[in-house]
């Protein structure tokens, strides 16, 4: 085989949502993590349009605010990543950062997975995953998370560098 069709690109074609959440909860339950193109602006600034985002399978113990999991949501039966805001009696409340209303309250058994590593640009964003994912759930929860960061934008600016770009947090 020539070394000019191995390079050749195949057109790709976007797998239905419903599919794709399949697809992935069948790789999740072999113990394999699954890495993806995320798509959506829904929890822009942490994960945004294109970043690459690696989902493991759940832990024993569950999802707890602040994580950001991939689940299956019950309304529609799409794949959703968004962020655990609250936890109540073995239920949680996910929301997207940049979303003004939360998914709605869902059990640990929709979990498909969690979000363990973000790149961007081929570099890794680890802002959002750590010990601050707690703080980011809880302004989040009361809408306070996008008014925050423009508030405190001239100061965060240094420590965003490369991560996020000006329009992403002015608008």
């Amino acid at each position: 085989m020539s070394s000019q069709y191995a390079r050749q690109e195949i057109p790709s074609q976007a797998m239905p949502n419903e599919i794709f959440a399949e697809l992935m909860a069948s790789v999740l339950h072999t113990g394999t993590p699954f890495r993806f193109q995320a798509s959506g602006s829904s929890m822009d600034p942490f994960i945004k349009n294109g970043d690459v985002i690696t989902v493991t399978p759940p832990a024993g113990k569950g999802a707890f605010w602040g994580d950001i999991v991939a689940f299956t949501d019950p309304s529609n039966g799409r794949l959703t990543v968004h962020r655990v805001v609250r936890n109540a009696k073995g239920r949680i409340l996910v929301k997207g950062d940049n979303s003004p209303q939360p998914d709605g309250w869902i059990g640990q058994e929709q979990i498909l997975g969690g979000v363990t590593t973000i790149e961007r640009l081929g570099r890794p964003v680890r802002f959002g995953l750590g010990s601050e994912r707690r703080i980011i759930a809880l302004l989040s929860r009361y809408n306070f998370l996008l008014p925050s960061i423009r508030l405190f934008w001239p100061v965060l600016r240094p420590f965003f560098k490369g991560i996020w770009n000006e329009q992403s947090v002015k608008n």
